[in-house]
């Protein structure tokens, strides 16, 4: 059962070496994921994601723990109920 929408922003600092494998984290979380937006930061060679989900909380501990495990890389959420 789903626990809401939430909101999860992205920082990916080190963007060239980092892209791929955010990239392919968020598609193993394709299914969860409603939007997705990204505005590259070239002069700090980072990018900001948004994404937009409808899921459980454990669909949402499990992206956000796997992209926070990367290095270069945080997380944060916002959930509506």
């Amino acid at each position: 059962m789903n626990d809401g929408i939430c909101i999860v922003g992205i920082i990916v600092e080190d963007r060239t070496h980092e892209a791929p494998r955010v990239q392919e984290i968020l598609t193993e979380h394709n299914d969860a994921i409603l939007s997705r937006s990204g505005i590259p930061l070239p002069n700090r060679d980072a990018g900001l994601i948004t994404i937009t989900m409808e899921c459980t909380a454990k669909e949402r501990e499990e992206l956000m723990g796997a992209l926070g495990a990367l290095e270069h890389v945080e997380t944060q959420c916002m959930r509506f109920a």
